[in-house]
């Protein structure tokens, strides 16, 4: 081989040892230009997110009679008020079949400025008596207009068979009438034509008149 072949040769492969570094050289050039150029847009950073507010710890719970009053008994009816000679007294009323029948029978006791009222479709002379009832009563029948027709004191009968209880007129016919705790009527000074006014469904609302008793 002559000597000008040889140092030709010499000089590529000389020139073929910096084709890597030239190369990559070029890459990263372009990888360079392509970032810069990039006409999208710039990507949206994540959407922060709100730290979760802690849990508030939960009252215990109230006792059953702190929540809401105890419910009266199934036959504990509708209430009401009665004025009458100038004091309030709060009324069930019993005006069913029913409920009539069952009046205040077995009751231990009744408040003193509570009573009954037993309401009736007609006018007639309604008999009462003391089956099962346990606490003296006065009762006053009532006529259409809410006078008093009669006033009388009905006595507790235990152990007497229901055939020979006392059966209680009124002296006269009666639409309605009123049960309270025996001697109330007395000292009330309730009599024969005395109005009482009634309050009854949706004028249930409590007069401002002292309580009876």
């Amino acid at each position: 081989m002559s000597d000008a072949l040889r140092n030709r040769l010499a000089s590529v492969k000389a020139a073929l040892r910096w084709y890597p570094i030239i190369a990559l050289a070029l890459v990263a050039a372009l990888v360079a230009s392509c970032r810069g150029s990039g006409s999208g847009p710039a990507p949206t950073p994540p959407t922060s997110i709100s730290p979760a507010t802690p849990t508030q710890p939960q009252p215990p719970a109230m006792p059953p009679s702190s929540v809401a009053p105890p419910q009266a008994p199934a036959d504990r009816l509708v209430e009401g008020y009665a004025v009458l000679k100038g004091c309030r007294m709060t009324l069930e009323v019993a005006d069913t079949p029913a409920k009539r029948s069952r009046g205040l029978m077995e009751r231990p006791s009744l408040p003193r400025d509570h009573g009954m009222l037993f309401v009736y479709d007609e006018l007639r002379a309604w008999p009462f008596w003391m089956l099962n009832t346990l606490i003296p009563l006065d009762i006053a029948w009532l006529d259409k207009s809410g006078r008093v027709v009669d006033v009388q004191t009905m006595l507790p009968q235990p152990g007497v068979s229901p055939d020979k209880l006392t059966f209680y007129y009124p002296k006269g016919e009666a639409q309605s009438a009123i049960e309270m705790n025996a001697g109330l009527a007395g000292e009330l000074g309730l009599t024969k034509g005395d109005a009482i006014e009634l309050r009854l469904g949706a004028r249930a609302i409590a007069p401002l008149a002292a309580p009876c008793g």
